[in-house]
């Protein structure tokens, strides 16, 4: 299972594999913890058809246990953001991964 979002380039700098993200769904008691993977470049121009913002790029994030994951499905929706204090050095952020889902 992984998660993906849509981050705004402006934050993107911010980012890095192996950083830490928190998310959260309404109908979950925990929240899950879960590690960028990738961010997934954009090939081509924007699509205009998909609903995209051409603003962002999409972000892949795996779970960092497998015991966060255990039950859920794909598809659920979740809101998070990215500890940026556990990746490289830099300035401390927390930077908002908006909707995320599962796949």
């Amino acid at each position: 299972m992984t998660f993906e979002s849509n981050v705004p380039l402006e934050d993107l700098p911010e980012i890095a594999t192996t950083m830490i993200a928190t998310l959260k769904a309404e109908s979950l008691v925990h929240t899950v913890r879960a590690k960028v993977q990738r961010i997934v470049p954009r090939v081509g121009d924007a699509d205009t058809t998909s609903g995209r913002n051409p603003n962002t790029l999409r972000v892949v994030l795996a779970p960092a246990s497998a015991q966060d994951v255990q039950g859920l499905v794909p598809g659920l929706r979740f809101t998070g953001y990215v500890d940026t204090v556990t990746g490289v050095a830099g300035t401390p952020r927390l930077v908002s991964m908006g909707s995320t889902r599962t796949r």
